[in-house]
């Protein structure tokens, strides 16, 4: 928090985002504390940062949801 207070990063990634959500409806636990803390740390920024979601598998329920918990 302090680094994203400070305007120190400048890119946030994460991979394997096809793990969102397992059985096509139900989240994974972590999955939504790390949103929750990533979307801390963007309203921390004094500069939005990009934000790169990848997977080799990434479905669109999988994109959908990762949209919505990161009010994009």
């Amino acid at each position: 928090s302090k680094l994203a207070t400070r305007g120190l990063l400048s890119l946030l990634c994460i991979d394997e985002a096809h793990l969102i959500e397992q059985s096509g409806g139900a989240f994974r636990t972590e999955f939504v504390e790390a949103a929750t803390n990533i979307h801390k740390l963007l309203r921390l920024m004094p500069t939005p940062v990009p934000r790169l979601i990848v997977s080799a598998t990434l479905r669109q329920n999988d994109e959908d949801t990762v949209t919505r918990l990161f009010g994009g």
